[in-house]
């Protein structure tokens, strides 16, 4: 049966493998094989269904300060199910109303949860509202920015120099270069099972702070310790690239670095060099 291979890191499982997660990995081989067998009758009959135009642009631009409406004037926008235009507002989003951030980009075109491209209009994304809450206590630990209708927000002016850049310090980590990253990944470019996503080469030997390493992830409904050592960088986000013709996506995930990818301080040696199981690196 074919298995859709992960376009991105959104699709990558950080936990340990369960019969759960591989009943879903069976489901979405189901789902797979429905769509290929549907592209081919279209194939068939015409030319291909056009890619996901982008939508409309949201009037904040990249980098502009915007403030989160009142809760009140935020849920005068929603209708039963908590939408506006189908974008769901979450329970997370509460506690960022009436608070300033930044907006790190406008989203017009993404993938969602069920791997399909679409086209979003006036949204965009802020860089310090992440899925987590302002405490970073929710959310499925990937730290995914949350979005934000037009609606939902207002213009507003920078806070103070001391409030606009918090979180400075910290540990810093240095990405490996290509060739010592190349030789940890086995044959579907991924260290254990983290897929290294192309465009992350061009970080290749630059510092970086350590923003948080991931403990749990929400997955399968429940929260689950990561198997493997996953870091996130400071001010890394995906661009999308992956997806080829099909994107870009601006959905902007933190990029994951799995420790093997990167020095950090008081690390022993070098990681070992990926093989099949059963064979010696």
């Amino acid at each position: 049966m074919i298995i859709e291979p992960p376009r991105c890191q959104l699709h990558n499982p950080l936990s340990r493998p369960t019969v759960w997660r591989w009943l879903q990995q069976f489901a979405a081989a189901l789902r797979t094989r429905i769509r290929l067998r549907t592209r081919w009758r279209r194939l068939r009959s015409g030319p291909p269904p056009p890619a996901a135009r982008l939508g409309a642009p949201s009037r904040f631009a990249a980098g502009s300060w915007v403030r989160v409406r009142e809760a009140k004037d935020v849920f005068a926008t929603l209708n039963a199910r908590k939408q506006l235009r189908g974008l769901l507002w979450i329970w997370q989003q509460w506690p960022y109303c009436g608070t300033v951030h930044r907006v790190l980009k406008p989203v017009r075109r993404m993938m969602d949860d069920s791997r399909q491209v679409r086209a979003v209009s006036g949204t965009v994304l802020l860089a310090t509202a992440p899925c987590g809450g302002p405490l970073d206590i929710h959310g499925c630990g990937r730290e995914c920015p949350l979005m934000f209708r037009d609606d939902w927000l207002e213009e507003a002016s920078p806070p103070d120099a001391a409030d606009a850049a918090p979180g400075a310090g910290g540990i810093q980590a240095t990405v490996r270069s290509a060739e010592e990253i190349r030789r940890t990944l086995d044959a579907h470019g991924s260290r254990g099972g983290l897929m290294f996503m192309p465009e992350m080469y061009q970080h290749a030997g630059k510092d970086f702070r350590v923003l948080r390493k991931v403990d749990r992830v929400l997955e399968s409904g429940r929260y689950v310790p990561a198997a493997q050592p996953i870091y996130m960088l400071a001010d890394l986000y995906c661009g999308g690239a992956a997806l080829g013709d099909d994107g870009p996506c601006d959905r902007s995930c933190r990029l994951l670095w799995h420790a093997d990818w990167l020095r950090l301080p008081g690390q022993g040696r070098a990681p070992q060099p990926w093989a099949p199981a059963g064979t010696r690196p």
